[in-house]
Parts: structure tokens; C-alpha cells; sequence
């Protein structure tokens, strides 16, 4: 089986409480609403206390066109992706040389030459390595590139792989637009950047790794291509976001979990789910499926609480504070899971490796 070695989430210099960003956001939309009240208390209803932003807030309303927001997205994708390298292969006595496959991801901004390319001039990859960008899975490929990274590793079981997800979602807010789905989403989505290491079970590596993965499972759902998203605008991305979110998590999360349990692990009773914060709603949605895990969303709460939505880096995070929680425990199991544009989902069972 394949092994999650480590898992590892940075955020942007720029950190902010909510309530202070609301009152920001407040001075550019106010004016556009006939009861900006309502839609402050909306806002405020996001379950987020903190979010990290790529820039200082007072520049956002200059952050109007493709040119300045990509430039800003490349730059800092640049400096966090660096920045959690150079920590990890310390931490590992790694060189770079070893790793097979880089996946790099974002859906919030892109390059040409692509992310992992630009750091293959900054660290001493090989010039062999495989190279895979992702763009367009969104909150979902968190979950969906880790298992793909185990679908690569179950053949390659002497190989390391970085997955790595940049998501400066901020970058998108469109201060010149007061349509609900923008307004919103400006109050829910933050920035940040994460980083998972996965070897195959032969490498010497698996046994210091934190969990093994012992299969995953794709669902799409048809016709819901409107649910969330982006349109592309002339100066940027528009937010695409349903109201039918929590309802569809709600009627699709417990058959994919019940599916997972019975394909991989139906002799073992879950312990826990590790699941992309998403926003209240669909956390509420979610402890509705799974009632005797609810407890363990906890993690997927507080990652929301400090951090909003940070889409593909949301449920790195919510694994980084699981393993270094008391639920934590060698040889439990139990559900990953996220839910992306498409609409689709992705899951997974993972065991708690001994520490």
C-alpha cells in the first residue's frame, strides 16, 4: 500500500481577522446594496475567524485585471512552494534528486512554464523527473491527487512523490462586482499553499510515514456543472457557487462513504473523517451523514475557523492538525473525503501509522 510520509500547509504574511476584513470589504460594497446589513450577517454566519490574503487588504480594489493577478499569484506560488520544500527536505535529509513524480495544482491562478517546472531551476530535481500540473479540480483536489498519487505509487513502489497545491483564492474577489455569489465567496475563501509526501511501500521512507492509503473512489455527479466553478471573465475569474451545495452533500456524501467502507475496509468499524471544510453548511451536511464521526469534524471546523476556505489546501490542513491531534492513534481508520467542481467528489480510507 502506499504511505503519506507527511503532510504540510503554509499561509501568505498577511493575516487578518474576519471582522476586520468584513469592515473592508464593507467600505467597497455598502454603497451597491439597498440592506448591506443582511448580507454583513451572511458574511459574518462563514464560520471563519482568520484567512490569509496574498497581498495587503488595503490593495484589493487596484487587483482588477488578468496581468496583476497572475503576476501576484506566480510570485507568491513561487515564494510558499519554496518555502515548504526547503522545509521538507531538511526535516528529511531528502535530496530533491530522489522524488519521481512532482504533481503541482492550483485552480486560483496558473504559468506557462507551469509551477513544478519553475522550481526545477530552484532545487536539484532531476532532469528525469515526471512532471504533472493540475488546473480546474478545485476544493476536490486535495482528495483526488492523493489518490492519484497512490494509484502511481501502487505501481512504482519504490518511488517518492510531492503533491503540491497553491490556492490564492483572494486573487479572484472582484471588488467592482456586487453579485451575491462574489460578495459571499469574498467572506468564506482564503489563501494558502500545502505540500503532501507519499512514498511506495518498498521505500525505506514508509516507515516513518504518518498514514497508509488503502484505497480511494471517484463519484461525479451529472448535470451540476453550474453548482461551482469560475466563468472566465475578461479580467479575471467569476465566482460560480449553488446554494444546492449542502443539500447535494447532504443526499451524495453517505453513499460514497458507505461505498469506500465496503470496498476497502468493511471488517473495520471507522474512527474518524478527515473532510474539506467546504463552509458551515456542508460541515453540518456532512455531521448529518456521518453522525457517530461528528466528533471528529472538529478539525475540519477549526481549520475553517482559522484559516476559511482555502480550496485543494483546506483538507491538507485538516490532516495536519489530525495527526497532531489525540485522535491520532496507531492502526485507526477511517474517511477522507472532499467535494470539487463538476460536481464531483473524491474519497478515500487512510490507517494511522504507528509514530
Amino acid at each position: 500500500m502506499p504511505y503519506i510520509v507527511d503532510v504540510r500547509t503554509i499561509f501568505p504574511q498577511y493575516e487578518y481577522p474576519q471582522e476586520q476584513i468584513l469592515q473592508q470589504l464593507k467600505k467597497i460594497w455598502e454603497p451597491k446594496f439597498f440592506c448591506y446589513d443582511r448580507i454583513l450577517e451572511i458574511q459574518q454566519n462563514a464560520g471563519v475567524e482568520f484567512r490569509a490574503l496574498a497581498r495587503p487588504i488595503e490593495e484589493y480594489e487596484q487587483i482588477n485585471n488578468w496581468e496583476v493577478r497572475q503576476k501576484i499569484w506566480r510570485d507568491q506560488a513561487l515564494q510558499l512552494a519554496s518555502n515548504l520544500l526547503i522545509k521538507l527536505f531538511s526535516d528529511y535529509n531528502l535530496d530533491p534528486s530522489e522524488i519521481s513524480l512532482f504533481i503541482s495544482n492550483s485552480t486560483t491562478g496558473f504559468c506557462v512554464p507551469s509551477l513544478e517546472a519553475r522550481l526545477m531551476n530552484c532545487f536539484s530535481f532531476s532532469t528525469s523527473m515526471k512532471r504533472l500540473p493540475s488546473f480546474g479540480l478545485g476544493c476536490v483536489a486535495g482528495a483526488a491527487l492523493l489518490n492519484r498519487a497512490a494509484d502511481y505509487l501502487a505501481g512504482h513502489p519504490d518511488d517518492l512523490v510531492i503533491i503540491l497545491s497553491v490556492e490564492l483564492c483572494s486573487l479572484a474577489m472582484r471588488a467592482q462586482e456586487s453579485e451575491l455569489a462574489n460578495v459571499v465567496s469574498a467572506a468564506l475563501f482564503g489563501d494558502g499553499a500545502g505540500l503532501v509526501f507519499m512514498c511506495g511501500d518498498h521505500h525505506p521512507l514508509h516507515p516513518r510515514a504518518h498514514f497508509k492509503h488503502l484505497g480511494g473512489q471517484s463519484a461525479f455527479f451529472k448535470d451540476t456543472e453550474r453548482m461551482m466553478g469560475w466563468d472566465i471573465a475578461q479580467d479575471g475569474f467569476r465566482i460560480v457557487l449553488s446554494s444546492d451545495v449542502a443539500a447535494l452533500a447532504g443526499r451524495e456524501v453517505s453513499p460514497l462513504l458507505n461505498n469506500l467502507h465496503d470496498k476497502f475496509s468493511a471488517e473495520v468499524v471507522p474512527d474518524f473523517v478527515v473532510s474539506h471544510p467546504g463552509g458551515p453548511k456542508v460541515l453540518l451536511a456532512l455531521e448529518a451523514a456521518v453522525p457517530k464521526l461528528k466528533s471528529t469534524l472538529g478539525m475540519s471546523w477549526e481549520s475553517l475557523r482559522q484559516h476559511g476556505n482555502v480550496s485543494s489546501v483546506s483538507i491538507w490542513n485538516v490532516m495536519e492538525l489530525f495527526k497532531s491531534s489525540p485522535e491520532f492513534q496507531a492502526n485507526r481508520r477511517g474517511y477522507f473525503f472532499a467535494l470539487g467542481p463538476g460536481f464531483c467528489a473524491e474519497g478515500g480510507i487512510l490507517e494511522c501509522c504507528p509514530r
